[in-house]
């Protein structure tokens, strides 16, 4: 096995998590949904899926959730600005990712929309973390499709055995060990370091 010179990180629910639920609740509670059918409605729709690979836009998703939910203008920009409320960027890991980039590339493969780049220069600044970004919704593929892991790997001119892959999807973490990637599926920051380390020997 060749040795390890690149660790690939998912954004969404690994260094992007959803550390405060109550926002979503709140509107959850006050509509009558069930717990958790926000995230379904918002992230598991028809249009979300088109939208993550670029074949809608950002703005179609939310007037798909205020269609079904039968809210005004007004509720519906409401709960789209609650909904991100609660999600917090983990600078801890992000800051280890950038003490790893002194010894390996460092790269980001996410199942994102189209305005994914602009959230991750502009508002976790993020552009300067990773030698590589790659989103879904600009390439038109998203994991678990092997051809997205594919593209960074030939990028770099690597192997798939050199490059980590650390995600919190299963089937993301399936596909790239199917490909030959070392992959930790991410429960939370110091499991996934703990796992890591042991990859790389530290």
């Amino acid at each position: 096995m060749p040795p390890i010179q690149a660790v690939v990180w998912d954004l969404g629910g690994v260094l992007v998590r959803t550390g405060d639920r109550q926002p979503r609740r709140a509107w959850e509670r006050r509509l009558g949904l069930e717990q958790h059918s926000l995230d379904e409605m918002v992230f598991g729709s028809t249009v979300s899926r088109q939208a993550t690979i670029g074949e809608a836009n950002v703005q179609d998703i939310w007037d798909d959730v205020a269609r079904r939910l039968d809210l005004s203008p007004k509720q519906a920009a409401q709960l789209r600005q609650d909904f991100w409320r609660g999600d917090q960027l983990d600078l801890g890991l992000v800051e280890k990712i950038r003490l790893l980039r002194a010894s390996y590339k460092t790269g980001m493969i996410t199942n994102g929309w189209k305005n994914s780049r602009e959230s991750i220069e502009n508002v976790w600044h993020l552009d300067d973390v990773f030698d590589s970004i790659l989103i879904s919704a600009e390439l038109g593929l998203a994991k678990p499709d092997p051809a997205i892991y594919r593209l960074l790997l030939d990028e770099w001119s690597l192997p798939a055995q050199a490059a980590v892959f650390i995600d919190d999807f299963a089937d993301n973490v399936v596909a790239a060990r199917q490909l030959g990637m070392p992959a930790i599926r991410f429960r939370d920051p110091a499991q996934a370091m703990a796992e890591l380390n042991a990859i790389l020997g530290g």
